[in-house]
């Protein structure tokens, strides 16, 4: 067997150490290139956002030109749009369509309210007008009015709904013929549309004076012959 000498065994040594010395290099090289492939990266991220904000502030100047034409065209869209649609607004929009044609009444069904839309104040708050900090949500207030009316009467009732200061949206008109004397007997649904979070103040209708004991509680005018 032959015998390994003491400088054998020091080369051996020092081979594996240069070995390991190379590995740990080659690893830490590794790991730093990857660092430093990172930071490019992360750099380029932040150079095209640096980019882009100095373009923004070159631009400003022209944003704000064009954000006071869009705030009145905003203010514009919103304003025919009421900030609540009550019972009371349904049931005396239904005593002004009566009281410019024959209809009759045979209910009032009020219906429900429906989320169109809903803008969250963070967005609306972002958009930074002063008069707009609350949510704004599109709402949809349905009612339902079934009744005996004329052909032409029938017209009469559309047209003062097509006049009404309410939005309102025609969504059916259900008639069949009831009788000999051209009369109608239906439905007209409806839906009103409102909108909250406008700051806009909610004006309710205005009421006739209630007199004890009348028949008539909405004040709905009738000509001398209706009344003999």
């Amino acid at each position: 067997m032959k015998k390994i000498t003491s400088k054998q065994i020091f080369t051996s040594v020092l081979l594996i150490g240069i070995v390991a010395l190379v590995a740990l290099y080659f690893l830490k090289y590794k790991k730093d290139m990857e660092y430093v492939d990172l930071k490019k990266a992360s750099n380029a991220t932040l150079d095209m956002r640096v980019k882009a904000l100095e373009q923004y502030h070159i631009d400003e100047p022209t944003y704000l030109a064009e954000m006071g034409p869009i705030k009145a065209e905003i203010d514009e869209y919103l304003e025919p749009y009421a900030s609540n649609v009550t019972d009371l607004d349904l049931i005396m929009q239904a005593v002004a369509v009566q009281q410019v044609s024959p209809i009759e009444y045979t209910a009032i069904d009020l219906g429900s309210k429906n989320v169109m839309k809903a803008i969250g104040s963070d967005v609306v708050q972002n958009a930074a007008i002063e008069k707009y900090q609350e949510q704004i949500t599109f709402v949809e207030q349905t009612c339902s009015l079934p009744n005996k009316i004329t052909y032409d009467g029938l017209k009469t009732a559309v047209q003062s709904l097509f006049d009404s200061d309410y939005l309102i949206g025609i969504r059916s008109i259900t008639y069949t013929k009831a009788g000999d004397q051209g009369e109608l007997q239906g439905k007209i649904d409806l839906s009103y549309y409102y909108v909250t979070g406008t700051g806009k103040e909610y004006v309710k209708p205005v009421l006739p004076e209630y007199i004890s004991g009348t028949e008539n509680i909405f004040g709905v005018a009738k000509d001398e012959e209706e009344e003999e």
